[in-house]
């Protein structure tokens, strides 16, 4: 009696499989060719890949993934010489080497969420998540929300990020390329130059839906306000037609709203010449203050870039800038249907102490209140640098760490209302960027 294996078949196999000709296929091809003329059969070489590689299955396992996935994507610093056994992704996304280096964790999450409703469904995902712990399956659910209903939208992509990033300068453009019941995910790494910060419209679609489902009805929430002022706008305004003007704060416009949804914002509509941009913690592993202030060095940089373009193109000397604040507090917030879609409300002194200051300030700076400082991590809060200027004698002197009264600001002119009351007393601090002033 022959003895018979079943021997599984692993999924890389499986993969490559449909991508080989059959030998009769391969005869059929070979006769149509003249002899000179040798063909081979297309072959799929994953195993041959440099950059981090996984593939995931319906039960939301990863089944395989290579070292470089092991050691770039998870920070697992020494691989088991086997790395194919399967992890739940959850396993991998709430280890703590991963979950406590990633600054962006929630854009990973969603990701990955993203990728398992593909090959599932949302009501699949939910059943999935019951055996986790209850702050895990918690955080999961309220990324969960909303997003199902952006997933069955004809328009959706397929993707919720074109690019992800880490803790660690990191970023990476995905490719996702799905096999039946398998989607294999490859990661290729690209410059951290900011520009792999932009965010895709499916994954702002589900942040916004999700919003105006917590927000349907009035209720109070944490948030950080980021209000953004065009720096001299009325001196450009002169200086240019009109409808150049428009063409120019449209750019601005839709720099901010990409930068602002990149770091987990909310765009909210505003009038005039100003931007307005809400962070709301999601669930527990969102640091939104934090997010606020990256995003406005994000902005000061990106806005720099667009003042080069506009030097050249007009002949001028002006610069292209932001003057922003940003502040922290408890408000409430309620999502009031439009015909543009749903609008986040945000009233209270949070979102008039952010827009005050971006309204005193001049030069593009960044101004933020020692309310928002606390709320920074320690460790992070090493990496940022913030204070004031004092004037002395004729000279000003930059100390670290410091804060002034709104009323005190150096910056305030003359011609600035005056700042009584408690809008006056409030403590603040200048942000600049980590080369230098500014």
């Amino acid at each position: 009696m022959t003895k018979q294996t079943d021997t599984p078949t692993h999924p890389l196999n499986a993969i490559s499989g449909q991508f080989k000709s059959s030998d009769a296929e391969s005869d059929r091809d070979n006769d149509r060719q003249p002899p000179e003329i040798v063909t081979t059969s297309p072959s799929l070489s994953l195993l041959k890949l440099s950059s981090p590689a996984l593939l995931i299955d319906q039960a939301l396992q990863i089944v395989w993934q290579n070292h470089a996935a092991c050691k770039v994507l998870w920070h697992i610093d020494d691989p088991p010489p086997a790395p194919s056994q399967a992890h739940s992704i959850f396993d991998l996304l709430f280890k703590k080497g991963h979950f406590e280096q990633t600054d962006h964790w929630r854009e990973w999450l969603l990701f990955f969420l993203v990728q398992a409703i593909q090959l599932t469904s949302v009501q699949e995902v939910e059943r999935r998540i019951e055996d986790l712990p209850d702050n895990q399956r918690r955080t999961v659910q309220s990324a969960l929300g909303g997003l199902g209903k952006v997933v069955d939208s004809p328009h959706f992509t397929g993707n919720a990020y074109d690019a992800l990033q880490d803790g660690h300068g990191a970023v990476f453009n995905v490719v996702v390329t799905r096999f039946e019941s398998n989607a294999l995910m490859v990661f290729e790494s690209r410059p951290a130059d900011g520009a792999g910060l932009s965010v895709m419209t499916a994954a702002d679609a589900g942040r916004r839906a999700e919003l105006a489902q917590r927000f349907s009805q009035a209720a109070k929430s944490e948030i950080s306000v980021l209000s953004a002022e065009l720096n001299d706008a009325v001196t450009l305004r002169t200086e240019m037609l009109d409808e150049e003007f428009g063409h120019l704060f449209l750019r601005v416009w839709e720099i901010s709203a990409e930068t602002i949804e990149a770091f987990g914002g909310v765009v909210s509509q505003s009038s005039g010449t100003g931007i307005l941009g809400y962070f709301l913690p999601g669930d527990d592993t969102e640091n939104r203050p934090l997010g606020a202030i990256q995003c406005a060095l994000e902005l000061k940089r990106k806005m720099s870039e667009l003042g080069r373009e506009w030097k050249i193109r007009k002949g001028w000397l002006h610069d292209i800038e932001l003057n922003m604040g940003i502040h922290t507090g408890v408000e409430y917030m309620a999502a009031v249907p439009t015909m543009l879609g749903d609008h986040l409300l945000a009233l209270g002194e949070t979102l008039d102490v952010a827009k005050h200051l971006s309204q005193i300030v001049s030069g593009g700076q960044i101004w933020t209140t020692k309310a928002l400082i606390h709320r920074v991590p320690d460790k992070e809060l090493k990496s940022l640098r913030f204070g004031i200027f004092r004037s002395d004698s004729h000279r000003q002197v930059f100390i670290a760490k410091c804060f002034s009264r709104i009323r005190d600001l150096a910056t305030v002119g003359s011609s600035a209302p005056r700042q009584d009351g408690e809008m006056g007393a409030c403590a603040v601090a200048q942000v600049f960027d980590r080369q230098g002033h500014g």
